[in-house]
C-alpha cells in the first residue's frame, strides 16, 4: 500500500489532508512506517518495509529510508538499506513499529535509535537500529532473545539506561501467560540485559504489539489487553498502564483513568503513544480497532487518534 503522512500544527486539534510519502506502484504490503526526529537538523527520517512477493528477504523483503527537512511536507528518495541492516541469515525482518527516540550518549552527543525484530535460520529476536552521526549511517545493535523469542518492541530512555518493551512470542491461547518483557541497556541501547515477563500486573496482554513511552518521570505502556471472554483471547479491550520512575526505573503499575479500555470488547491492534511538545498535560494515543479481521463483529476497522488527560 502506498504510504501518507498528515500533519497538525495545533496540537491535534486540525490535521492536513493525506500527503503522498511513497508511491507504492507495485502495491507491495509496506510494513508499519517508522520515523525518527534528529532534532539537531530538523531532519525526519522514515523507514520502510516493502514486501513483494515471497516471505524471504531476499525476494523482496526491504529496507528503505527516507527523509524530510521540512517537517514532513517533502521527502527525499527512498535509499535501501537492506544490504545493511539485513543480515545474513535472516530471512525476514521488521523496521519497528512504534517511533524511535533520540538517546543522549556522553560528551553531548545523540544516537538516533528504534526497535526492530527478525528472524531466520542463524537469529530470532528483537534488535536496534541506530546512527550515531546524525543518519549517515545506521547499523544494528545486538540480538535479544531472551527469556522467549521476541517480537515488535519499543524504547524509552532514563537517567537510569534504555529500555525495551517487547512482545513475547507464544504460540499459546493461554493469555495468563507473560506476553510482555521488559529488558534494560546500559550501554545506550546497543544490546540489552535479559527482559523480565514479571513487571506487568495480572492479566499480561494478548499477543500483539505495544506502544511504549517514559515522559514527565511516567512510564506508560498500551496495548491490547486480554480477552473478551474465555473463548475469544484475541486482540481486545485496548487499555493503557502507567508506572512512575524512581530512580528512572518503572514502579507499580496501574491502569490508567479513562483508557481502561478504551474500546470495551472491540478488536485492537497495533498502536503508538506520543506527547505533544506543545502540550504536556495529554497523551496522544493511535490504534487500530473494529472489524480488523473482517469477522463480521464490531465496527468497521479504522485508525483511532485518541487524546488522553496525562496523569
Amino acid at each position: 500500500m502506498d504510504s501518507f503522512v498528515r500533519t497538525s500544527v495545533d496540537n491535534g486539534v486540525t490535521w492536513t489532508p493525506p500527503s503522498l510519502v511513497y508511491p507504492n506502484k507495485d502495491r507491495q504490503t509496506m510494513g508499519t512506517p517508522t520515523a525518527i526526529v534528529d532534532h539537531s537538523t530538523d531532519t525526519i527520517f522514515l523507514f520502510l518495509n516493502p514486501q513483494h512477493g515471497g516471505h524471504d528477504a531476499k525476494d523482496g523483503r526491504r529496507v528503505l529510508l527516507l527523509n524530510s527537512t521540512d517537517c514532513g511536507h517533502s521527502w527525499s528518495e527512498p535509499w535501501d538499506m537492506t544490504s545493511e541492516l539485513v543480515e545474513e541469515g535472516w530471512d525476514n525482518v521488521w523496521m519497528g513499529t512504534q517511533q524511535g527516540i533520540a538517546v543522549e550518549l556522553p560528551g553531548g552527543k545523540t544516537r538516533l535509535i528504534m526497535c526492530a525484530n527478525h528472524h531466520g535460520t542463524s537469529s530470532n529476536g528483537a534488535h536496534t537500529v541506530y546512527s550515531d552521526n546524525h543518519g549517515l549511517t545506521w547499523q544494528n545493535g545486538h540480538t535479544l532473545s531472551s527469556p522467549a523469542s521476541l517480537g515488535e518492541c519499543a524504547l524509552a530512555q532514563t537517567s537510569a539506561g534504555v529500555f525495551m518493551y517487547g512482545r513475547v512470542v507464544i504460540d499459546n491461547p493461554n493469555i495468563t501467560t507473560p506476553r510482555r518483557s521488559l529488558a534494560f541497556s546500559s550501554d545506550y541501547g546497543r544490546s540489552f540485559a535479559a527482559g523480565r515477563t514479571d513487571a506487568f500486573p495480572g492479566n499480561p496482554g494478548a499477543d500483539c504489539e505495544g506502544a511504549f513511552m517514559e515522559f514527565g518521570g511516567k512510564f506508560l505502556v498500551a496495548s491490547p489487553f486480554g480477552a473478551v471472554s474465555p473463548a475469544n483471547p484475541s486482540r481486545h479491550n485496548y487499555t493503557v498502564l502507567v508506572s512512575d520512575a524512581v530512580d528512572g526505573k518503572p514502579t507499580t503499575w496501574h491502569h490508567l483513568p479513562g483508557a481502561d479500555p478504551l474500546s470495551p470488547g472491540i478488536e485492537a491492534e497495533y498502536s503508538t503513544m506520543q506527547v505533544p511538545s506543545a502540550d504536556n498535560s495529554t497523551v496522544f494515543v493511535l490504534y487500530e480497532r473494529g472489524d480488523i479481521y473482517q469477522e463480521g463483529v464490531g465496527p468497521k476497522s479504522s485508525l483511532r487518534l485518541t487524546q488522553l488527560k496525562f496523569p
